[in-house]
């Protein structure tokens, strides 16, 4: 008789044991797990004897929740993925080609104004050194110091292109002047204000010959005080001048002195004396009085007029002012050089005492041996410069 087929199964990796099927030669599976297994199958028509087929691969996806999706659409958002991606690097160049422009456009406008600050800086050379020839040219030569000043010198070193200091020198028959002047600050405003006490000193000095030096700071001080108070209010002046005045009189060999916020230093006999000035500026008030001091020479003595810029001048190990104290050491040491050794030798400490530092204001001195050239004869009076001749 015909007997039907009975089937047993066995997913290996799945189930450990062989399986009945059922429903004849049909097999239901649900819920795998996804993975690969080997389904294996026998069948048998008396239930004793078993033959087994060709076994089959399984291979279970997982075909829900999130990895269902991305398959799903993968295409999809990848073309969005390369739309939003082509469109963000788009927009990444033109900002970067935005800000290269704009760069380039930066430093175009950088280089004009380069080239005009470098138009401008070359107009405001070109001026300083015509200021500076200005000067040069009203500031007495060594040469025509020395016409009637032989043993003298001048240390004079502006911190800028012009300077605020100037020293003056005339003479009048017997009387020699010899003077150091100090304006406010430094650099063009203090080289303009320094012009300014140039023409007052000309016209009390040469034009008017004064000879008292204290007469000679009243009158500059009066002339200056008139002048401000025709530019600008009383508050609102703040241009102070420092002065030494030393009126040489040949004949009676003797030497009148008046300072305004200066000293001078006397060198003679193995001792040095210090003068000190008036402690005022000139041009504060009107009819302003100043004092001076007689004092009488020999040929041996030595003279110092001076700014405060050598002493003021920063330095040393900690890098601090130098101090009158010491500066007044270096020109007891020079004074016992010769004349023409002196500059150097003050020019070399003052090397040493600046070091690394850079120069803090401008400097001048004025030094000299009394051994002046008395006036002979009614000659002419000499002016302050040789070019004032020429002219």
């Amino acid at each position: 008789s015909r007997q039907r087929a009975r089937y047993q199964v066995v997913i290996e990796g799945l189930y450990e044991r062989w399986s009945d099927v059922v429903s004849g030669n049909v097999l239901n599976m649900n819920n795998l797990p996804p993975g690969t297994f080997t389904l294996r199958f026998q069948s048998s028509l008396n239930g004793e004897i078993w033959t087994e087929g060709s076994p089959y691969q399984l291979i279970i996806s997982d075909n829900s929740g999130f990895l269902c999706f991305i398959r799903k659409y993968l295409l999809l958002l990848t073309l969005l993925f390369l739309i939003v991606s082509i469109i963000f690097v788009r927009r990444f160049l033109l900002d970067r080609r935005g800000k290269i422009n704009e760069r380039i456009r930066s430093a175009m406008r950088l280089e004009a104004l380069n080239q005009e600050l470098q138009h401008q800086t070359q107009i405001m050379r070109s001026e300083l050194r015509n200021a500076r020839h200005t000067q040069d040219v009203i500031l007495p030569t060594i040469e025509t110091i020395r016409h009637r000043c032989p043993d003298s010198f001048i240390l004079f070193k502006p911190l800028r292109e012009v300077s605020g200091d100037i020293f003056w020198y005339s003479e009048h028959k017997h009387y020699i002047y010899l003077g150091v002047i100090d304006c406010t600050g430094h650099g063009t405003a203090a080289a303009i204000m320094s012009l300014i006490i140039y023409v007052f000193l000309h016209n009390i000095i040469v034009e008017r010959h004064t000879t008292g030096a204290a007469k000679i700071l009243t009158l500059l001080s009066n002339s200056l005080y008139e002048r401000n108070t025709r530019i600008c209010s009383a508050e609102n002046i703040n241009e102070g001048v420092d002065v030494s005045i030393c009126v040489v009189d040949t004949e009676h060999r003797m030497i009148d002195f008046a300072g305004a916020f200066h000293r001078i230093i006397h060198c003679h006999e193995n001792q040095t004396d210090v003068y000190i000035g008036n402690p005022t500026f000139v041009g504060n008030e009107h009819n302003q009085s100043f004092s001076s001091r007689i004092i009488h020479y020999t040929s041996s003595d030595f003279l110092y007029l001076f700014s405060d810029g050598y002493s003021d001048q920063l330095g040393g190990e900690y890098a601090k002012k130098m101090r009158f104290a010491r500066f007044k050491g270096y020109l007891e040491v020079a004074s016992r050089l010769p004349i023409m050794q002196q500059e150097q030798f003050l020019l070399d400490s003052l090397t040493d005492w600046q070091g690394a530092n850079a120069q803090y204001d401008d400097i001048t001195i004025l030094g000299f041996q009394c051994t002046f050239k008395k006036f002979i004869g009614q000659e002419s009076d000499t002016t302050l410069t040789e070019s004032e001749d020429q002219s």
